[in-house]
């Protein structure tokens, strides 16, 4: 195993870090990406899917550092734990399934991430139907914006089918 990896942040991630650890409005600094998905879905595939993007993506991989430090670093380990959780709302009502959901989306973008542990990222599974299940995708801005986290999700699915 090698090795972690370190590097300078980006005048834009400095600004993401001041507002993360200034504390002000909590949450706002947090990306949730939602996918609603129809058809079969293999679990032991999903997860499957979840590692090798980790695997491949540094970013993925990494952890800030600011505390006892001259400058704020990004740190990029080598391997980490992919976070992935299945919650099976089949059991509720059909007219309170969605009302789970949503409230699960509130609760992890609540839940936020400790910028100081790898990885600053969480995938979750919520089955919500016989072959419907909503995938939530949660990352702070600081590691992955707008432009940046297409092409990580394109990988994704061809992951996940192969």
């Amino acid at each position: 195993m090698s090795a972690s990896q370190t590097y300078a942040l980006a005048p834009m991630q400095h600004g993401f870090l001041f507002h993360h650890v200034s504390g002000v409005a909590p949450g706002v600094d947090l990306e949730q990406i939602l996918i609603r998905v129809t058809g079969p879905l293999d679990d032991a595939a999903l997860a499957r899917a979840w590692r090798g993007l980790l695997a491949r993506h540094d970013v993925l991989r990494t952890r800030f550092r600011w505390e006892d430090v001259d400058e704020p670093v990004q740190e990029v380990l080598p391997a980490v734990e992919a976070p992935l959780e299945m919650r099976d709302l089949r059991a509720l009502p059909e007219t309170g399934r969605e009302a789970a959901a949503e409230s699960f989306v509130a609760e992890e973008r609540a839940r936020g991430f400790d910028l100081r542990e790898a990885p600053l990222s969480r995938l979750a599974c919520l089955r919500t139907g016989e072959e419907a299940w909503l995938l939530v995708w949660s990352f702070p801005h600081l590691v992955m914006d707008g432009r940046s986290f297409p092409p990580v999700l394109a990988e994704f699915f061809p992951l996940s089918e192969a």
